[in-house]
């Protein structure tokens, strides 16, 4: 944008914010009654009437009335590969740390992808190591006689100067209120907006402006140690996406135990305690720290490291044994201690059991909305942490001799692998790199039909192009060696890893319904009847069986789910457990580790209720060249060639067989 359109955008900006507060509001209701003057006595009731409105939409409980919008949409705005980012500031680093976990995970999936910062927090130099750059803009707090309502003006012209520059695809913002200068800033925007928010929208309850979820495709959800009871939240139209918790390191990123230990000139053969309790800024942690630090001191040839927050206070703690780790993250340390003492933060919780280091727990209970007892005493209920919920001499010394028993460590370490979960950031950076899909019925399939065809030989065009013709109004998603490559898969090791291309194609077909939804079907089959016809899609999943007279096997090859189901997401994380030997096999053996026995397996396994049509429904024809006997009587979609699979094996007679097979099916069927 050029510098003359950018002022001219500023001023019609300046105009709309005038037009649109309550003292231009005012003074229109009440010239438009001094026009009218018939209109004047009714002034004593229109008049706080809209002042009342006008009041409820200050506090953010009534949407608000927007009588002008020069901003509606950005003419000529071709977005970059770009991703702006914007994480606000809390108590400690938690949208920070979330928003980076993200971004650097993206990064590996995409190093030409863009990603930048827009952030009220002060520690930008923590960006340079992942080249991600950044915008700073001081919380409201900071400026001096500035009001709220004149740093969201602020706000908005900063946010709307980097959206203009940068041109993203995607916003994601993170923090628990959304600015109303942000909100207005991101308003008909041509990008994807995602808000990642921990806790949910609980009705009557939530101090956030109402019109505020709406103005996002999707809110992210990261989950805790408890599950989330939505019973009593607020019904809203966008996306919900749930994912495990956020972590910014995993177990590899962590440094050897040796290295802390020599960086702070600790005897190797020392117990070495780390502390920390918290950012400093909630309550004051100082008694709990000197209490815990004159206790381990107490203990022969024990070190304690103290964990400072960048953003917090310096505690004044000092002693021959007592060490200050000052770094971000300190859980890249977490190998180098024996045991620790930490508050119940999200982030400080999740790493210890993540990172399997045995830990006491003090919760710190004037968090406000932040239950860390409750999610403290997940842990301690399964043995991978001891919580002091009232720190006193007894109880906290008690606490030191039960953890500092190696025996008992060696348990915690074994239980926190247990409830342990997968770093839910991969998950997510997987979903935003492959975009936000929308679908109206979240509990039913999309109407989407996915094909796959890829490597070197020749696509049956016929077949495919039987699908697409006989559903018209559907979304079509061929997927071809370019578009497989733009897709990030969870599973790609395991993709890389099968010698056989079915079953390659099978790892990815579970991925692309989880994160789209639709009806996968295989390439090299005919459509005899638009799937219009049946009750397909007003389901929430489905399959069919291959030959139920021989075995219960399940058939892949079509597939239809809704969006996010759980089955997908148990079957994508069972293959990603499987040996990497199981790949090694001289035969093609997908059909049994990913392809219709997996599948049989974890249906039965699981118990879910998927939707199994009888065969005849999609294979009338088995690839042995058996008929089924019922297809007269049957409801037939499609006659699968077996292009992919068996009429590539066997003599030159058996491919003959199934040949004379097909086609005498095909006649008998057109002339029914």
């Amino acid at each position: 944008m050029s510098r003359e359109k950018s002022r001219v955008a500023r001023l019609e900006r300046d105009v709309q914010r005038l037009r649109n507060s309550p003292s231009f509001r005012l003074g229109k209701h009440v010239t438009k009654a001094i026009r009218k003057p018939w209109k004047a006595p009714l002034l004593l009731f229109t008049l706080p009437w809209l002042m009342l409105n006008i009041g409820l939409e200050l506090l953010g409980r009534k949407k608000p009335v927007h009588l002008t919008n020069y901003n509606d949409e950005i003419k000529n705005f071709s977005p970059n590969n770009t991703v702006l980012m914007f994480p606000t500031n809390g108590v400690g680093f938690g949208h920070f740390t979330r928003m980076l976990a993200v971004a650097k995970r993206m990064k590996k999936l995409d190093p030409e992808l863009e990603i930048v910062f827009f952030t009220t927090m002060p520690t930008l130099h923590l960006l340079k190591p992942y080249g991600i750059v950044a915008h700073h803009i001081s919380g409201s707090k900071y400026f001096k006689n500035m009001e709220t309502s004149e740093w969201n003006v602020l706000l908005e012209e900063e946010l709307t100067l980097c959206i203009e520059t940068h041109r993203p695809k995607q916003f994601v913002f993170d923090g628990a209120f959304p600015y109303r200068g942000m909100l207005r800033a991101i308003k008909s925007k041509p990008m994807e907006k995602i808000w990642l928010r921990r806790g949910m929208f609980r009705k009557n309850a939530t101090s956030i402006p109402v019109d505020s979820i709406e103005h996002f495709d999707a809110i992210v959800r990261p989950g805790d140690s408890l599950p989330i009871d939505n019973s009593d939240e607020l019904d809203f139209s966008a996306q919900l996406i749930e994912c495990n918790p956020i972590l910014l390191a995993d177990k590899h990123d962590l440094f050897p135990k040796s290295y802390l230990r020599k960086k702070l000139a600790i005897p190797e053969d020392s117990t070495v305690v780390y502390l920390q309790l918290g950012a400093g800024e909630i309550n004051n942690i100082e008694s709990d720290l000197s209490l815990a630090v004159r206790l381990l001191l107490e203990r022969e040839n024990t070190y304690v490291v103290i964990g400072e927050s960048m953003i917090g206070n310096r505690l004044e703690i000092t002693g021959e044994r007592v060490r200050t780790l000052r770094d971000y993250p300190n859980s890249l340390y977490f190998n180098s201690f024996d045991f620790a003492i930490m508050a119940g933060g999200y982030n400080s919780y999740h790493e210890a059991i993540a990172f399997q280091l045995p830990t006491i727990c003090i919760p710190n209970k004037k968090t406000g909305m932040d239950d860390q007892v409750a999610r403290a005493m997940v842990a301690d209920d399964a043995g991978a942490m001891i919580v002091v919920k009232d720190t006193n001499e007894k109880t906290m010394k008690n606490a030191i001799d039960e953890i500092a028993n190696l025996k008992n460590q060696n348990e915690m370490k074994n239980n926190c692998i247990k409830i342990s979960k997968n770093n839910g950031a991969d998950d997510l950076a997987i979903l935003l790199h492959n975009g936000v899909t929308y679908s109206e019925d979240k509990l039913k399939i999309p109407k989407i039909i996915h094909i796959m065809w890829i490597g070197t030989n020749e696509p049956p065009t016929e077949c495919i192009n039987s699908w697409w013709e006989m559903h018209p109004d559907w979304e079509h998603m061929y997927w071809n060696d370019e578009k497989v490559a733009n897709f990030a898969f969870k599973n790609q090791q395991s993709i890389d890893l099968c010698k056989y291309m079915s079953g390659k194609v099978n790892i990815m077909r579970y991925e692309i319904l989880r994160h789209f939804g639709g009806i996968f079907i295989d390439a090299d089959s005919l459509c005899l009847k638009p799937l219009d016809d049946g009750n397909f899609v007003h389901q929430n999943a489905f399959s069919c069986y291959i030959n139920e007279n021989l075995h219960r096997r399940v058939a892949n090859g079509y597939m239809g789910f809704s969006k996010n189901h759980p089955l997908l997401t148990e079957l994508i994380d069972r293959i990603s457990l499987i040996p990497d030997s199981d790949y090694d096999s001289k035969k093609n053996n997908s059909w049994q580790i990913t392809g219709p026995e997996f599948l049989r397996k974890v249906i039965e396994e699981t118990g879910d209720n998927i939707h199994l049509y009888p065969s005849v429904t999609f294979c009338p024809v088995h690839h042995s060249g058996e008929i089924a006997d019922n297809w007269r009587e049957s409801e037939i979609y499609a006659l699968q060639y077996w292009n992919s699979t068996h009429r590539t094996k066997g003599s030159e007679e058996k491919r003959k067989a199934l040949d004379d097979a097909i086609s005498e099916f095909l006649k008998m069927y057109r002339e029914r």
